[in-house]
């Protein structure tokens, strides 16, 4: 499984999903936006197969077009592509652990579900998110920060109480995540 950062073009909105493939990932994501402008469905696509005929296509140019423009999703809507950004984000943290990597990835994971709005103006999309609350982690003093943020966060009426209590608990492996060991001192040579 991985993580994959969707943008449609219409929305410029990431949708990150977690899936095996990227058609698997295109499917997911068609059912998540299908009341969106970057989904249609199957009448809307004969509607534009139609239209094309009238414009004087083949059969096969308007579905070779029809194919360019959308991917036909196994619940019979079809995602427009056209100028879709499709990243595949490796994940190597577990979540749940106290490694930099994992409480980044569960931290950008928080934020972006929490409060999209804010993570989509601050990053250009979930991988850049990631890789800078990875970063944070690697920091005592930006971990400190990290907890004051979240913790005025979880305080705010618009989360659900799931979300609060996930907020606390990322907050309390934030907080009790050992600090970065620095490298340790080459062994001087022995006096005699």
């Amino acid at each position: 499984m991985a993580f994959w950062s969707i943008i449609p073009a219409g929305s410029g909105i990431d949708y990150t999903v977690e899936a095996r493939s990227k058609e698997d990932a295109f499917n997911m994501l068609a059912q998540r936006i299908a009341s969106t402008g970057d989904v249609r469905t199957a009448e809307e696509i004969d509607d534009f197969m139609h239209l094309l005929d009238r414009e004087g296509h083949s059969r096969k140019e308007a579905q070779d077009i029809v194919d360019e423009i959308f991917f036909g999703a196994d619940n019979g809507l079809y995602l427009d592509i056209q100028d879709i950004r499709v990243r595949r984000i490796h994940r190597r943290g577990s979540r749940g652990a106290d490694d930099p990597e994992s409480l980044g990835w569960d931290l950008a994971w928080f934020l972006s579900e929490s409060d999209w709005h804010s993570f989509g103006t601050r990053y250009g999309d979930f991988g850049e998110g990631v890789d800078d609350c990875i970063r944070m982690m690697r920091s005592p003093s930006d971990r400190r920060t990290a907890v004051e943020f979240l913790d005025s966060i979880v305080r705010e009426e618009f989360l659900s109480d799931s979300e609060r209590k996930e907020g606390r608990r990322l907050i309390e492996r934030i907080g009790s995540a050992p600090a970065s060991k620095s490298p340790k001192a080459k062994p001087r040579g022995s006096r005699r």
